[in-house]
């Protein structure tokens, strides 16, 4: 299953679902004679030796490869930020040999993501989930955890427009769950674990 969100926000969600949900998805798997794999690609691609340009590329090429492989299955968390959009050379460079024609607007990596693992119409229809992490105040963070967890101004915009569009193509996919900020992160994820 590909899981899809941003980096930077979403790291208390993508653990509580590697220690937690995985586990418990796997025991009933087992159960019946599978396994299930969560493809989470924060620990899994060297860009280091790579030019900017060229990394972008990879990181695109290697998001849509994953959600080939993982297709029709996919997961995406969206809380406050849009994430990081690459350049339009970038995407060009990483669509060229796939029948996906993405909006023309810049998108973020993670709209990407949606885009060609959940609203493609040319794919095989998805099996696709979409946790909202709504309810939260920006004020209640910290100041300096603010820009971490919410985007502003376009890209804020951008956000809420990406999931105007969610709600519009998948109604009956959408969870929302609010956790509580504390001194140092969120907490209060049973609901999503659920």
């Amino acid at each position: 299953i590909f899981v899809s969100s941003t980096f930077k926000d979403m790291q208390a969600e993508r653990d509580m679902i590697r220690d937690r949900v995985l586990p418990a998805v796997n025991d009933f798997a087992y159960s019946r004679g599978a396994h299930v794999d969560m493809i989470d690609l924060r620990w899994g691609i060297d860009t280091g030796h790579l030019s900017e340009e060229e990394s972008g590329i990879k990181v695109l090429r290697t998001c849509f490869d994953e959600i080939d492989r993982s297709r029709p299955f996919l997961l995406v968390l969206l809380g406050g930020r849009y994430g990081w959009v690459p350049g339009l050379d970038v995407l060009q460079a990483s669509i060229a040999d796939l029948a996906f024609v993405p909006d023309a607007s810049p998108q973020s990596v993670t709209a990407l993501e949606i885009a060609y693992g959940a609203m493609s119409p040319d794919k095989e229809p998805p099996q696709v989930f979409f946790y909202f992490r709504e309810g939260v105040p920006a004020d209640s963070l910290p100041p300096a955890q603010r820009p971490l967890h919410f985007d502003a101004g376009e890209n804020a915009e951008r956000l809420q427009t990406l999931k105007q569009s969610i709600r519009a193509a998948h109604p009956d996919r959408i969870r929302t769950y609010t956790p509580q900020w504390q001194t140092d992160g969120f907490t209060g994820l049973e609901p999503l674990a659920a």
